[in-house]
């Protein structure tokens, strides 16, 4: 049965609470949210945070919260790795994504400057990154719930790391299909899912970040987990949740339309849990 684990924006006060009246066993809070724009620095929420002692006080949440790594590629590079290791001793949370890594499929790429003529070379080179990274994080947070985030340009990519994640006894996989969703495109679509498949077939659970397609949440239910963050995408655009057709809202963008959408969501995420797709 495919749940619901919403993103929720811990960073503006007036939406910490969009969640309450779901009864969500777990919801998502982006380390992004807690940075600065330079990316290796916190900002102010995250000191409120680790002022009250964690997200669970802050958020005053019981349920699983998730730390979700997942960023802008402008990002990725300026983040060093003593910031995850701050975000994780600071705000306690009990899940925790490894890293995310700047993964392509193009024959050319600039990347700081450098034309590289193998953007898949690059992929390759940001997978062995974030392993070893995994390795290091797993031996400092040693009773750390770790969901391995899957990344890769090709199959074989993707197959490979998800299968050293496993090794590394991290079963529970994670995958960005909101790339591959992005601007409907059916051939980058039916890629993503290829990919998400895959790493099915190798983890015992597996988490689709950026499932916000509502009209094609029954395809890709063979997942287990749906994080989204489209309550509060679509609100900003002044759009509503109908049903899973999303359609002009007479009042614009307010918290309450981002409420409404989450809800909206919750529930189209549930009419589908007794008709799972298996790939």
């Amino acid at each position: 049965m495919v749940r619901l684990y919403p993103i929720i924006k811990v960073n503006q006060p007036s939406l910490k609470t969009v969640h309450i009246g779901l009864n969500l066993p777990s919801i998502v809070v982006r380390l992004q949210d807690l940075l600065t724009s330079s990316g290796n620095s916190f900002n102010s929420t995250f000191y409120d945070i680790k002022n009250a002692g964690g997200i669970h006080a802050y958020k005053n949440f019981n349920g699983n919260i998730i730390l979700y790594t997942i960023m802008r590629d402008d990002l990725i590079a300026r983040v060093p790795f003593k910031v995850y290791v701050e975000a994780i001793t600071a705000l306690k949370p009990d899940s925790c994504f490894t890293l995310d890594a700047e993964t392509y499929d193009s024959t050319t790429y600039w990347k700081n400057n450098v034309l590289y003529y193998d953007g898949r070379q690059v992929s390759l080179d940001e997978i062995r990154r974030i392993s070893l990274a995994t390795l290091a994080l797993k031996r400092l947070f040693p009773n750390m719930h770790f969901i391995g985030l899957v990344k890769g340009s090709t199959p074989q990519m993707i197959k490979q790391h998800a299968q050293f994640l496993v090794s590394e006894g991290i079963d529970h996989l994670a995958f960005h299909i909101g790339d591959f969703m992005r601007f409907g495109v059916n051939e980058n679509i039916q890629r993503g899912k290829l990919y998400a498949s895959i790493i099915k077939s190798i983890g015992k659970k597996l988490y689709l970040c950026g499932m916000g397609c509502q009209s094609r949440l029954l395809e890709f239910s063979f997942a287990d987990v749906y994080i989204t963050y489209n309550h509060f995408i679509t609100a900003r655009h002044g759009m509503k949740y109908v049903s899973t057709k999303s359609v002009p809202s007479k009042g614009g963008y307010s918290v309450k339309l981002v409420c409404d959408n989450l809800h909206e969501i919750w529930k189209n995420v549930d009419k589908i849990k007794y008709q799972r797709k298996i790939i």
